[in-house]
């Protein structure tokens, strides 16, 4: 039984002690992050992350068509640093804009797919805010 006690509380201790650069990173790929991502697809996908706070709907939201990989290499060797913690990507990325149509909840958004440049904020090498994109 003691076995068990231990183990529970060291997977809890474990759990809420994640880096706050890897609990950041893991928000900034639900909101910004989706590589199946298309332009048709944003009003769910805005729902099914819970992206969108209370009864507030979001203006706009940006979704990078690429793997988790590839978007962290932004803030290492795959992007060039702006100044202080921002990076823009070396390459462009496919970008999925969602701009809202709908501003009371149920929120709604039609997307725009296009290739750009984008910038994040980076911490302990991860990215943690979108900043902008750029063609």
């Amino acid at each position: 039984m003691e076995i068990r006690v231990f183990g529970l509380v060291l997977l809890l201790v474990l759990s809420v002690a994640l880096p706050a650069e890897a609990q950041t990173w893991r928000a900034f790929k639900k909101k910004h992050v989706y590589l199946n991502m298309n332009t048709s697809s944003c009003t769910q996908r805005i729902k099914d992350e819970n992206i969108n706070s209370g009864r507030t709907c979001k203006p706009k939201n940006s979704f990078i068509k690429a793997t988790d990989t590839q978007v962290q290499a932004v803030c290492q060797k795959a992007g060039t640093n702006l100044g202080g913690n921002l990076y823009e990507s070396n390459v462009k990325f496919t970008v999925v804009k969602c701009i809202m149509t709908n501003s009371t909840p149920p929120c709604e958004y039609s997307g725009r797919q296009s290739l750009k440049y984008v910038t994040v904020r980076c911490e302990g090498g991860f990215p943690v805010i979108y900043h902008s994109e750029r063609s």
